[in-house]
């Protein structure tokens, strides 16, 4: 058996292949009558040596697959990054605005801190100035990355640092924005999805620029290049659609990569300055977002735990896009892919204990069929775990 590097790839021998080569080494030094018995001196030096060797062949493995995307983990894969012109996304802080009622102009500064009753702290982000009935509002940003700062309206009302000039403070809308850093999977799948992002003024990397954008969860072109209107799309031109994202930073993207002298078209448009001082319109098409409604009827035997239900949610969600139970969010489908049945309940069958399983699904809780559902080049599909019903039957 050749061992390492082949025309093949790569073959790593296991401990019990090593152990083997150890043994008819020391037969062709000792002899065939040596004792290599798990209990005699030879054997215990054989099991040794060959489980330090496998570590070893482990090693030089993984140093094998640390150069392809496809294989490569944690900081590894985030060295390969730079040959895709991106980075692993960051966690990031969770924004939102909250109202304040207290001493008519009364300046909340800067820097003010609040909090909620669960004790996750936010920070108010400028100045506030009450007005004369002692109204204000003002933006604060969580001072805890990741989701634990995403929180429901109204749940923002403590000063962490009362004061006599603020009587009340809270939150009207939901504070979001806050997510965890990018993981091995979700970025394995954006450099594989991006290979596109080191050419210019082609569909391709101008997809692939506008998903390399922070916050971006799907992205698509339609590039028209026929004399008359398609799709909404004006003769010789393109549109790109988007889910996620900020707006400037997306119009940047497409003015990077795309063709010069053609204007995107689109129904959200922003003013990208170019290396001359010159200001270009530059457009895009927020997509549209196709809610899907699922119910999920399993047949389990005792392996199936109560906690199952939950990851049996939170994989249809991964699979379709969303967010999960926790709060975390799934790019899941790229935009205009179809939601197919089959490989939702192929995922679903992977769950320990699950024996069977028939899913249906639809665009609303009331016309759930076992057929797939049909996405547009402008439509992504998203869910929720609290779109999902799921039923066990033992």
């Amino acid at each position: 058996m050749v061992w390492g590097l082949s025309e093949k790839g790569f073959n790593r021998p296991n401990q019990a292949d090593l152990k083997e080569e150890i043994d008819q080494k020391q037969k062709e030094l000792f002899g065939e009558d040596v004792n290599l018995s798990y209990k005699s001196p030879n054997g215990i030096i054989s099991g040794l040596l060959s489980w330090i060797l496998a570590k070893v062949w482990e090693l030089a493995e993984k140093v094998y697959h640390s150069g392809h995307p496809s294989e490569a983990v944690d900081k590894n894969l985030d060295y390969l990054t730079s040959y895709f012109l991106t980075s692993r996304n960051p966690e990031l802080y969770a924004e939102g605005n909250v109202e304040f009622t207290g001493t008519p102009n009364y300046t909340v500064v800067a820097g003010t801190r609040f909090e909620t009753e669960t004790g996750v702290d936010y920070a108010l982000k400028e100045d506030v100035l009450l007005n004369s009935s002692g109204i204000g509002t003002g933006s604060v940003v969580s001072l805890t990355a990741g989701l634990i700062g995403n929180t429901l309206p109204g749940t923002i009302t403590v000063q962490s640092e009362p004061s006599a000039s603020i009587e009340t403070v809270t939150n009207s809308e939901a504070i979001t924005g806050g997510r965890e850093k990018e993981t091995d999977i979700e970025l394995r799948k954006r450099l594989l999805d991006t290979n596109g992002i080191k050419g210019y003024s082609t569909p391709n990397s101008i997809v692939s620029a506008v998903q390399n954008v922070l916050g971006v969860r799907a992205a698509n072109i339609h590039n028209n290049n026929t004399n008359v209107t398609v799709n909404g799309t004006p003769p010789n031109s393109y549109q790109v659609y988007v889910l996620g994202g900020n707006g400037q930073e997306i119009a940047e993207a497409i003015f990077d990569k795309g063709p010069a002298g053609i204007e995107p078209f689109g129904t959200s448009s922003f003013q990208v300055v170019d290396m001359s001082g010159v200001s270009h319109k530059v457009s895009y098409t927020p997509a549209n977002t196709v809610n899907v409604f699922a119910s999920v009827d399993l047949t389990t035997d005792n392996t199936f735990q109560s906690t199952s239900i939950t990851e049996v949610k939170d994989t249809i969600v991964r699979f379709i896009g969303g967010t999960v139970s926790d709060g975390s969010i799934y790019t899941g489908l790229n935009m205009g892919e179809k939601v197919i049945v089959q490989q939702l309940s192929f995922e679903v069958m992977q769950i320990q204990g699950v024996m069977d399983v028939v899913i249906k699904i639809g665009k609303t809780s009331g016309t759930l069929v076992s057929s797939n559902i049909a996405i547009a080049a402008n439509e992504v599909a998203q869910t929720n775990a609290t779109n999902i019903a799921v039923t066990v039957t033992v």
